[in-house]
């Protein structure tokens, strides 16, 4: 076999590994108001969505979910921080932040069938429909 297809054969292989780490080893559970990423390798969540930090949701589809006739829902959280959690120097204790780091920031629930239940759990559903503005019921909720 050549050099060229033995490369291309190994950046297939360490694709395919890093998309099964990354998606294929997560459930998504969802709960009243709350979607939480659970790792079923590690035994552990990995993130947690609060319905009240919902901020956007949309569905995408890549040709993966174009040749499953699956979808993509793109949930954006309210705790997305573009900044670095690093610093230079020590904290005082009192700025240390205790909050969970994977909370309420924005996920992928990837190739599902109908993202439409998932939306729903998290109250999101509005912003799937494509109206500009909350629904009156919704409201009330929060």
């Amino acid at each position: 076999m050549p050099w060229p297809a033995l490369a291309l054969l190994a950046f297939v292989g360490v694709r395919a590994a890093g998309r099964y780490l990354a998606y294929g080893t997560v459930e998504y559970r969802a709960y009243d108001g709350v979607l939480v990423v659970y790792d079923r390798l590690l035994s552990e969540p990995r993130a947690r969505l609060e319905g009240t930090a919902v901020t956007d949701a949309s569905v995408e589809r890549d040709p993966v979910d174009r040749a499953f006739d699956t979808r993509t829902l793109a949930v954006d959280g309210a705790d997305d921080d573009p900044g670095s959690d690093i610093g230079l120097t020590v904290p005082d204790p009192e700025e240390v932040n205790d909050d969970d780091a994977n909370a309420n920031r924005s996920l992928r629930v990837v190739h599902v069938a109908d993202p439409t239940p998932i939306a729903e759990a998290l109250g999101a559903a509005w912003h799937l429909s494509g109206n500009a503005e909350r629904p009156l019921t919704d409201l009330r909720r929060v």
